[in-house]
């Protein structure tokens, strides 16, 4: 019996070496404690850093059934034609390994279950149990269900008492002992590992580790183990990868990948699937925020100046009254999603059709609509931060006699341009100018932006040089508009023919290269115009229209190409298209949502291009009870 000193090793001590001095004896529980301080750091760096399971290269400890009664192989994998001769080489190249909680495990030849010693059909197997202080192995069984397979390994203490080559032969005096590792397989019918469920389960032994590697059904009318039954369940291919290979497949540096940064917000796997099903690689569709009552929101979504989205809509949600609300995504947080506790900007009396655009200094300046007491809609905003709109001070942005409906406002420098429907005689729309840095109107009351009747349905952007581009219906026309912020100057730059039987919902583009591009609905399709110095191109349609393509919104990528999203079909399904900068051709349409069943219906796209170069597509569905809004991230580059 060996005589050792206690342990001195404990982990949280923090030791990493042990160091000897002059004059001082050497003593085993120094030596011992070294030699525990290197392997607990092998062992938590093989636990914590590559984990549990087979190493790339080996296919050890595979179960094989064989329809042998109550038996089953368990393989130490192909081993090379030829074995190597010396022993290190050989334990190093030429047997099966497994890792478990930091412990590597080896199995140098096939192994049937009942042939470990420990199994109650050997000789010797109660002794032996008793030795090593571990339960004997059972027989499998015989159950009608399933059994876990797994292996059951841990470490003790090897005397010369048991060992006699540990004796020096010509001293005839012990030399030190060792520690040996020791493995056995068991099955029991429980689901998990004992580990799982330490240490109340029954099976846990205190300093054992444990690892699932096969399930076995079993029939109480056939004992045999067929291959068939045996589902395998190890952890395979362990092996850590080259630094090159993250750079390769995403073009980005290890350190950044590890800190989260420039990851791909989906999968290589789920986006080459997207792909070969003809598809955009995306996230799941999310709700931005489900309730059971009416959510509705155009276009009133932008990315602020604390790295997050923000969206406004209005919604019956509280007291049954249509009100204005807004919320959040970090995109910091994106699995987080949007805030599920939305501010709500406005009270009393119905507000709706928000539209909101984001400070320089980072307020958020949203407008909407708000029904009078006497009937009549008047136009309001607020500003302030996110967190405070809902206590902002509410200004008028005109109070006419006529009601003032749908506004829109762009930023434009130090000036916000606010331009709404006036529904008077004839309806028109007008817009006021605001500096928001002082908070001054630059126009004393509303200016008429046409005088032409006109149709709800406007839609304004502001161009690379500040100039605010403008269209909307009037009869069977489409009315193209420019206005400068500046000095209020207002130009009509084209007057299209449209289809006297649409809605024609137009959406402005303004391209990094000074270019504009014009979108809407036309009978046989989506129809475009472009602009370039002010100067109109061309008018053409895209591509394989269909006659209830609607609800466009565009956005521009890093490269020049311009995608186009829009309301297909009824239900509404939404597609998109993309232009491609050099040859100017439109690719094929692809649809870009799926609702869960064939009864909903999506519309009302609106589109964000991200600095990474992702878009955010916002749009209204009914897959709720009622109208809810949903939203996902379009990964057009990695």
């Amino acid at each position: 019996m060996a005589i050792i000193s206690a342990d001195t090793f404990r982990p949280l001590k923090r030791h990493i070496g042990v160091r000897l001095q002059q004059g001082v004896p050497i003593v085993d529980a120094d030596w011992n404690e070294h030699e525990d301080i290197r392997r607990f750091e092998l062992r938590a760096y093989l636990k914590w850093f590559v984990g549990d399971g087979i190493p790339e290269g080996t296919d050890a400890f595979r179960v094989v059934g064989q329809g042998l009664a109550n038996d089953f192989l368990i393989s130490a994998g192909t081993p090379p034609t030829v074995l190597a001769t010396d022993p290190v080489e050989h334990a190093l190249r030429d047997i099966g390994r497994l890792l478990i909680d930091g412990r590597d495990i080896l199995l140098d030849a096939d192994l049937r279950f009942r042939q470990q010693a420990l199994h109650v059909s050997q000789p010797g197997a109660s002794t032996l149990a008793a030795t090593l202080g571990v339960p004997t192995v059972p027989e499998l069984a015989s159950i009608n269900g399933d059994l876990l397979i797994y292996v059951d390994v841990w470490d003790r203490l090897l005397t010369p008492a048991e060992d006699p080559s540990l004796v020096f032969p010509g001293l005839g005096t012990e030399s030190c002992a060792r520690f040996k590792r020791e493995w056995v397989i068991r099955a029991r019918a429980s689901t998990t590992v004992p580990q799982l469920t330490s240490p109340a389960d029954p099976d846990y032994l205190a300093g054992h580790s444990y690892c699932a590697i096969a399930r076995v059904t079993r029939r109480t009318t056939n004992t045999s183990v067929l291959s068939t039954d045996v589902t395998d369940l190890r952890a395979r291919r362990l092996l850590t990868p080259p630094a090159t290979l993250i750079e390769d497949t995403l073009g980005i540096t290890p350190d950044r990948y590890r800190l989260g940064l420039d990851r791909p917000p989906i999968s290589l796997r789920d986006a080459i699937n997207a792909l070969l099903r003809g598809e955009i690689p995306s996230s799941a569709d999310q709700a931005l925020t489900l309730d059971p009552n009416q959510d509705i929101s155009k276009r009133a979504f932008a990315f602020d100046k604390g790295n997050g989205i923000v969206g406004a809509w209005h919604s019956s949600r509280v007291g049954g009254t249509y009100q204005v609300f807004i919320s959040r995504m970090s995109l910091g947080n994106v699995p987080a999603g949007f805030s599920q506790v939305p501010v709500q900007v406005t009270s009393g009396n119905t507000h709706s059709f928000p539209n909101l655009a984001v400070l320089p200094n980072g307020d958020i300046l949203i407008t909407y609509q708000e029904m009078s007491n006497g009937g009549d809609y008047n136009v309001h905003f607020k500003r302030g931060p996110y967190a405070t709109l809902n206590t902002a001070t509410e200004v008028p942005v005109a109070a006419t006699t006529s009601s003032e409906t749908v506004p829109t406002v762009v930023i434009s420098g130090n000036i916000a341009v606010f331009l709404w429907n006036l529904t008077s005689a004839s309806s028109q729309y007008c817009f006021r100018r605001y500096r928001h840095t002082d908070s001054t109107w630059l126009d004393a009351s509303p200016v008429t932006l046409s005088p032409s009747p006109s149709t709800v349905g406007l839609h304004a952007a502001v161009a690379e040089n500040g100039i605010v581009w403008c269209a909307f219906r009037s009869s069977a026309s489409l009315l193209i508009f420019t206005l400068d912020p500046s000095s209020g100057v207002v130009n009509m730059q084209a007057s299209l023919s449209i289809d006297s039987g649409t809605a024609p919902d137009p959406f402005i583009l303004p391209t990094k290269s000074g270019q504009v591009w014009v979108f809407w609905q036309g009978s046989s399709g989506v129809w475009s115009a472009r602009f370039t110095s002010g100067a109109l191109e061309f008018t053409q349609p895209l591509p394989s229209g269909a006659a209830n393509d609607r609800n466009v919104s565009a956005v521009e990528d890093a490269s020049g190409g311009v995608w186009v999203y829009f309301a297909r079909g009824t239900p509404g399904r939404l597609v998109h298209t993309r232009r491609d900068p050099v040859s100017g051709a439109w690719s094929p349409t692809r649809q870009v949502t799926t609702p869960p069943t064939d009864t909903y219906s999506d519309s009302l796209p609106f589109a964000l291009q991200a600095v990474d170069r992702s878009t955010w597509l916002f749009w209204q569905s009914d897959r709720g009870s009622n109208l809810n809004i949903f939203y996902k991230q379009l990964i057009t580059n990695i």
